[in-house]
C-alpha cells in the first residue's frame, strides 16, 4: 500500500536471480513505474512483471492509496 504524494526514490534490488510481480488491487489515476527507461501505470486486475535488479522508482499523484498483490519468483532464465 502506497498513499498519495508518496514518490519512492530510485533504487535496486539486490539480485537479478528473481522477477517481481504487482498485481494491481485498487489502482487510483496518477500511480506510475518507472523501471529503466519504461514507465508504466498499474491497471486494477492486471500483472505488472518486471527484474528490480535494474534501477526502479515509483510516484503516486493521485487522491487514495494504491494496493498491489507484490510476488516474487526466481527468474526462470537465472542459472541454477
Amino acid at each position: 500500500i502506497i498513499t498519495p504524494g508518496t514518490h519512492l526514490r530510485p533504487h535496486c534490488g539486490p539480485t537479478n536471480r528473481r522477477l517481481t510481480a504487482h498485481l494491481g488491487l485498487v489502482v487510483p489515476d496518477g500511480c506510475r513505474i518507472r523501471c529503466g527507461e519504461e514507465v508504466r501505470r498499474w491497471e486494477t486486475g492486471k500483472c505488472i512483471v518486471f527484474d528490480d535488479s535494474f534501477e526502479h522508482e515509483v510516484w503516486h499523484d493521485g487522491a487514495a492509496c494504491r494496493i498491489v498483490l507484490l510476488i516474487n519468483f526466481f527468474h526462470p532464465n537465472a542459472a541454477a
